[in-house]
């Protein structure tokens, strides 16, 4: 009986296929109709889909949560047959043909948690099902302990094969993971029985039942230290010393967001086929967007976390989202913990351990939207504009009818897919998102226009619309437009680097970087790609500080520098509550376990430097990940953005969230 340990990397195909292959030349080939890759080997086959992500199908089954099994991948080839096990797992056989061709069976489980204590029962039945006998059994479960690899493998010893038990990374567009963090973080969320600091603390101790190592350790100062300390030693079980215990803690960083929904209500609004050309034919937003980033800090940021205090904020909350006050319960004893650092000296085991935290609170983000919307004329902004979309915001078009015409489509497509269309809430909703992204790329409707476009909605639901039309109204996804500044073209006046200044912001063509070297724009690349070049302000913001981190921006870098001493006119004009290094401060999360082995003193003083799977290391030295905590929910899409901006800068991006939503679940809110 062999038992086989690996911490997936980004060449764990290569590693599994060293082991039961070894020294057999590869031959790869398409399958006919079908997404993957066949490997096929001497006397072994075996499937790898690389949509999937850390889902590696070798030889036949590949599974997904029993909860959600009318999400058949759609991928497969036809005729494949469908696996459903009597224990609630759920699979495809991928190559159910060839299984009785090659010598080396491998059968693959990728359960969820509640099914690990069956997959005795679920193995023999694919065996007699598939009428072989397995050389090898993988399981791969997300972030297993090796305690708990050790338990699954002791369970399986008598099973017969060979098993393997791979730890596979916390990946955010999985979607047994995106379910498993809404649950964990629900509970935070609803648990108003306990205090705010405990409440957060219940959730790392949740998690930890899933991801073991993913929030290995929040480390901060007093109560909090102590508190989430003793939840971390209760739900790790940990009774080594406290010197096993800081060795543990040495290791790599990672940084942590947490980013409201409000930030990005165009991402949510964005509804589907039928209006994807209001983003390239309408959007000033887009275009301002595109030319900026947020410089969040004089000093590397750690940690931030991103707030709107505006009345689009507050009106969601109105509107049953979530209360950030758990998490701003312990931001602000955060601040107040390097007045305290060397008062304890209960807390030097801990000291030796920090490294650096960073906690910022960005206010007012939407306002300040809206302002660079009323500064910034279209004109001004064209001549750094990708060509493409510059000729499509010339052509001069008045606004207020294409936006009707716009409205008509969407309303027509959606009476042509809906039976009685004008008593289906969801249809309802993308005709309300669609009116919603109108006024919000724009910076509002004219009243003309805003007229027009509410007495068409009415005449196709009725007056009970309007009571929607005015939370939409009062959350100020749907407002009359501003009169706007008067603003001169580029070159001839400084208006727009005064704007620059004012905000603290750095000029960025992202619909150039995302495109091909070519100007295509029928071949995007990057976390644009998910919303017709329009990145979601959730990535964008975090790209930017992570970039911003990493000294990727050197001459932001320079400005930081000449701007120092008038830092806190900048932060008081649209930036707020940021707080400054002052000698050694905490790092508040440790890093993945199993996403990298860290960078410990030992290292630091031979001048060695750990392994760093994915080719990059942060300002510190450290290897890290970045974990985006979304509030108030996010979509299958925003996911997507932020897998494509890993695969392009080479980072690893967690998303955790509230809730997995879609726009009409969220525009139902209002309703």
């Amino acid at each position: 009986m062999g038992v086989l340990y690996g911490r997936y990397r980004t060449d764990a195909l290569n590693q599994f296929t060293d082991i039961v292959s070894k020294d057999v030349p590869q031959r790869y080939q398409r399958l006919k109709g079908y997404q993957g890759t066949v490997f096929t080997f001497t006397n072994t086959a075996f499937y790898f889909d690389p949509s999937l992500s850390a889902h590696i199908a070798l030889g036949l089954p590949y599974f997904w949560n029993s909860q959600r099994a009318t999400e058949i991948p759609t991928n497969l080839a036809p005729g494949w047959p469908v696996f459903r096990s009597e224990t609630g797992i759920r699979g495809t056989f991928s190559v159910p043909l060839a299984a009785k061709n090659v010598k080396k069976k491998i059968f693959v489980l990728r359960p969820t948690w509640e099914n690990v204590s069956k997959l005795i029962q679920c193995f023999t039945e694919m065996e007699s099902i598939c009428d072989v006998e397995a050389d090898w059994l993988v399981v791969f479960i997300q972030y297993v302990p090796e305690y708990y690899g050790q338990r699954v493998s002791d369970h399986l010893a008598g099973s017969g094969p060979r098993v393997a038990v791979w730890d596979a990374p916390f990946i955010a567009h999985d979607r047994d993971v995106l379910e498993m963090g809404t649950t964990v973080w629900r509970e935070i969320a609803t648990d108003t029985n306990t205090s705010s600091l405990y409440s957060s603390a219940l959730g790392l101790r949740q998690l930890e039942r899933y991801i073991d190592g993913g929030f290995d350790r929040v480390m901060a100062k007093g109560d909090i230290a102590s508190k989430l300390h003793d939840v971390y030693t209760e739900a790790k079980g940990d009774s080594g010393s406290a010197e096993s215990r800081e060795r543990e803690m040495e290791g790599s960083g990672i940084d942590l967001y947490i980013v409201d929904r409000a930030l990005d209500p165009v991402s949510m609004l964005h509804t589907e086929n039928t209006i994807t050309g209001v983003l390239h034919d309408l959007s000033l937003a887009n275009c301002a967007h595109s030319m900026c980033h947020l410089q969040v800090s004089a000093d590397k940021t750690r940690s931030c976390c991103i707030n709107n205090n505006n009345p689009i904020f507050h009106s969601i909350q109105d509107n049953h989202f979530l209360d950030l006050d758990p998490y701003f319960a312990i931001l602000k004893r955060v601040q107040g913990l390097e007045n305290d650092l060397e008062t304890s000296s209960a807390q030097q085991g801990q000291q030796r351990l920090i490294s650096r935290i960073h906690v910022q609170v960005l206010t007012n983000f939407a306002s300040f939207v809206r302002d660079i919307l009323k500064l910034v004329k279209k004109d001004a902004l064209l001549p750094a504009l990708h060509k493409y979309e510059s000729s499509i915001l010339l052509k001069g078009e008045k606004k207020g009818n294409k936006y009707i015409d716009r409205l008509e489509d969407v309303i027509q497509a959606c009476m042509a897919d809906e039976t009685n269309p004008s008593m289906s809430p969801k249809h309802k909703a993308r005709v309300l998102r669609a009116l919603c992204l109108l006024s919000v790329v724009d910076g509002g409707l004219d009243r003309k226009t805003m007229q027009r476009a509410v007495g068409l909605v009415v005449s196709c639901y009725g007056a009970s619309v309007a009571s929607a039309l005015r939370n939409l109204e009062i959350a100020g996804l749907l407002s009359l437009q501003d009169s706007r500044i008067p603003v001169p073209p580029l070159g001839y006046g400084d208006k727009w680097d005064q704007t620059r200044r004012h905000y603290h912001l750095t000029k960025y063509d992202y619909v150039a970087a995302i495109s091909e070297g070519d100007g295509s724009s029928s071949k995007p690349k990057g976390e644009g790609y998910v919303y017709s070049h329009y990145a979601p302000m959730t990535t964008r913001v975090v790209s930017a500080m992570h970039e911003l981190e990493r000294g990727r921006e050197r001459d932001l870098e320079r400005e930081r520098t000449r701007d120092s001493e008038n830092l806190k006119d900048n932060i008081a004009s649209g930036i707020t509550s940021f707080l400054k290094e002052r000698g050694e401060v905490r790092r508040l999360l440790k890093g993945l376990k199993g996403a990298s082995r860290g960078f410990s003193e030992k290292d630091s003083e031979s001048g060695r430097e750990a392994s760093r799977p994915r080719g990059e290391r942060d300002a510190y030295g450290d290897q890290t990940a970045s974990v985006v905590f979304i509030v108030g929910g996010v979509t299958r899409s925003e996911v997507a953005a932020f897998r494509h901006l890993g695969e392009k800068e080479g980072h690893t991006y967690i998303v955790c969230s509230t809730g997995l939503v879609t726009g009409n679940e969220w525009m139902e809110q209002f309703m």
